[in-house]
């Protein structure tokens, strides 16, 4: 029931740009020949601009392939995990990834508005693959939640007048290459809202006193914005003084974090099959009163698909349009996710 990206056979996007920094007009700058060493000066545009870049360690005759400085920019860390080791024959990777937050109030609602905030990064592993164009697809006619307004931004070396035009990304100097071994992110896009329907998963939690016992109910619960994919490892983290007495019922799993002094309520897979779930833990009342149980903490990961129905429908040679082989990945995290 996970929602994958779409397939990147087709020609042409359907585009419907919504860009902070993007504007009207022609299409994309001409070809032009590629020229000796372009990667390396890109990289160093990018680094005088702000954006922090890689360095891509010697190749060694001995095993022909590069590996990435251990001493990255913490960016540089996030972006690089997104990009495992190459498939055999893969040249190019395109890597969508998206973290969310939210701050939900433990009696209904959004302390403060939920914002997604997402990124697409390219990373050439095949020279012969360093002067592309990406098409993409920006419309949101098939979101499953329309109280999301999404902006784009590109990157300042991304050609703004084939974005607006016709959902291409390439870079302004046709004749410059991508940069090889590093991630680059190429176009970024956020969205906020203070609709409670727009959070991907709700949590409840509830304490209450009964004579010597503190009872915590606690329930999630997907929204529609969830509806396209699966949540991964949704793990709700309640502050404790120590393991519960008794857990009179559950669905999931449980343990307890001793040095965290957290409960961790786990469930490993939520589908179709479980959009919804609760549990109840006992505590001695003296212990635990209501109110110590808050901030509860939320993680959870998306595999194969973002909250924004972003696609990337095509990669293509700058010089002659041919299809480029690549792999793609996408992926979605929860960070910054509480009720408190």
């Amino acid at each position: 029931s996970c929602l994958h990206p779409a397939p990147l056979s087709s020609p042409r996007a359907r585009f419907q740009p919504r860009t902070g920094g993007g504007g009207g007009g022609a299409g994309g700058a001409p070809a032009g020949a590629r020229g000796g060493g372009g990667g390396s000066r890109l990289a160093a545009s990018l680094r005088a601009e702000g954006e922090e870049i890689a360095e891509e360690a010697p190749t060694s005759a001995a095993d022909g392939g590069g590996a990435a400085s251990s001493s990255h920019a913490h960016r540089a860390r996030d972006d690089a995990s997104s990009f495992p080791a190459p498939a055999s024959g893969e040249p190019l990777t395109v890597a969508l990834d998206e973290r969310v937050s939210a701050s939900l109030s433990r009696d209904g609602g959004l302390e403060a508005p939920l914002e997604v905030q997402g990124t697409l990064s390219l990373a050439v592993h095949d020279e012969a693959a360093a002067r592309v164009v990406l098409s993409v697809d920006t419309s949101t006619s098939d979101s499953s939640d329309s109280t999301l307004q999404w902006q784009f931004k590109t990157h300042p070396n991304i050609d703004k007048a084939a974005y607006a035009s016709s959902g291409q990304l390439r870079l302004k100097d046709a004749g410059r290459p991508f940069p090889r071994g590093t991630p680059l992110g190429v176009l970024k896009w956020r969205a906020q809202s203070s609709d409670e329907s727009a959070l991907p998963v709700t949590i409840n939690c509830w304490p209450s006193v009964s004579g010597a016992e503190t009872f915590v109910n606690i329930e999630y619960e997907c929204g529609p914005s969830a509806s396209r994919f699966d949540l991964r490892d949704l793990t709700v983290s309640i502050p404790a003084p120590g393991p519960p007495a008794s857990v009179p019922s559950l669905d999931g799993e449980w343990r307890y974090d001793a040095r965290g002094r957290a409960l961790l309520w786990t469930i490993e897979l939520v589908d179709d099959a479980n959009r919804s779930g609760s549990a109840e833990f006992v505590f001695p009342a003296a212990q635990a009163p209501p109110g110590s149980f808050f901030p509860v903490d939320v993680s959870f990961r998306v595999e194969g698909a973002t909250m924004c129905p972003l696609k990337v429908v095509g990669v293509e040679a700058v010089d002659d349009g041919a299809a480029v082989k690549h792999g793609l990945r996408a992926s979605l995290v929860a960070d910054g996710y509480q009720v408190v």
